[in-house]
């Protein structure tokens, strides 16, 4: 969906460094932000209050909920800044088009910063709630820590997505570790790094 670009969101992309514009996304409810603009580099969210928040691609973390009821699916999306400023995206009509445009830009820059940072010997820890260990969940070469569990590459059967959760089914356990993609930031990217280092094990 296209249309004429704000001045001050042209403003906001250039000083960004964003590039060409190329779609423009409205909310279905007046208490949302009032627009989403996608670039070549990134996106500007004009907030709720008129305040503009550009994010580059490789500044960004995206957390994904999406949720079926009586057929009937739900996408939300929160895009954080790695400075902490975030926009709330809930069930927007253009959400089936912009989530894995933007999943797709975001995983091309990130999967290639966290593949060689876990082969360097540095974990990629997904989510580590404080006083709550059983919270954490992380990737290495060696495997994937869940909770206070850890299940080497060699013991996992297959790393997949089902019903908005990562699955990770291991060898000898009945029962898929399942994992809400909605607490994970950058699901996407973070689902083809497990797959890597599990098909690399498989292969070794």
């Amino acid at each position: 969906m296209m249309q004429t670009l704000p001045p001050a969101t042209q403003r906001a992309a250039d000083e960004a460094q964003l590039g060409n514009h190329t779609h423009t996304y409205l909310p279905r409810y007046k208490k949302e932000p009032r627009r989403l603009d996608l670039f070549d580099n990134g996106v500007v969210v004009e907030q709720q209050d008129g305040s503009l928040l550009p994010i580059m691609w490789n500044s960004m973390l995206v957390y994904e909920g999406i949720t079926s009821r009586s057929s009937v699916v739900s996408r939300n999306y929160t895009l954080c800044h790695t400075d902490g400023r975030s926009a709330f995206l809930t069930n927007w009509q253009g959400a089936q088009e912009f989530g894995p445009i933007i999943n797709a830009a975001v995983a091309k820059l990130w999967v290639p910063h966290h593949l060689k940072r876990i082969a360097d010997g540095t974990p990629w820890v997904l989510v580590n709630i404080a006083g709550k260990p059983k919270s954490k969940l992380a990737i290495s070469k060696e495997g994937l820590e869940a909770g206070r569990d850890f299940y080497p590459w060699t013991k996992v059967r297959s790393v997949g997505v089902e019903v908005g959760s990562l699955w990770v089914k291991v060898s000898g356990k009945l029962t898929p570790v399942a994992y809400p993609a909605v607490h994970i930031y950058n699901f996407h990217a973070a689902l083809l790094v497990a797959k890597h280092f599990h098909e690399k094990a498989q292969g070794a």
